[in-house]
């Protein structure tokens, strides 16, 4: 089964929290409207 960590991702630690929490995706939203691709460049470098 696929667990998606979803709400208040807003930054990469954010992000790595989720997935450390066993998400095996994670979605943002709000944050991408706010800080654009910027920060979805920034989180897939990781992942």
């Amino acid at each position: 089964k696929l667990i998606i960590g979803v709400g208040g991702v807003s930054s990469l630690d954010e992000a790595l929290q989720m997935r450390e929490a066993g998400a095996d995706l994670v979605e943002i939203y709000t944050a991408f409207v706010y800080q654009g691709p910027k920060l979805v460049r920034e989180i897939t470098k990781v992942f």
